[in-house]
């Protein structure tokens, strides 16, 4: 038996393949975008209707402010509290993050012009509780210090 390849047929046979290869792609490439389309609108159409719908105490939406609130931090920090029943002692500082200098923006129209010459000597002196006993004069506003509860800080004064 003699086995004869007819190439040109052959060849035409696998350009047939591709080609409804290509057309099964476009296909499902339409289709696919329009189901997909389909089920994303019915998951975001649900989810916005019981976002809006759901009463206070069983709206999920209700516990993003929640979250923004209190952080895991606070979260551990009561349940340490609730188990012991004393205050958590921490030295210097306290764990809430307070604005820094990063956030501070100055008006350049302010800092060219100066309302005095700068030969002018400024009292910048301040006194903390003028009244008291002791009060405390700075030549500053501006007093940097850190504060430890049960080292630097008495219990009374804390």
């Amino acid at each position: 038996m003699q086995i004869t390849l007819n190439i040109p047929g052959l060849f035409q046979l696998l350009m047939l393949f591709l080609a409804l290869l290509f057309l099964v792609y476009l296909l499902l490439k339409r289709f696919a975008k329009l189901i997909l389309r389909k089920v994303i609108g019915k998951i975001t159409g649900t989810a916005t209707i019981r976002l809006l719908s759901d009463k206070y105490t069983q709206n999920i939406a209700e516990l993003w402010p929640s979250l923004n609130r209190f952080s895991v931090l606070n979260i551990l920090e009561t349940s340490l509290r609730a188990q012991d029943g004393k205050i958590i002692t921490r030295p210097l500082g306290t764990p809430k993050h307070f604005l820094d200098f990063e956030n501070l923006m100055f008006a350049p129209h302010l800092r060219t012009s100066f309302s005095l010459q700068e030969s002018v000597k400024v009292d910048m002196q301040v006194t903390i509780g003028p009244n008291a006993a002791k009060p405390l004069t700075i030549g500053i506003p501006l007093m940097i210090s850190g504060m430890a509860y049960g080292l630097a800080l008495s219990e009374i004064a804390g």
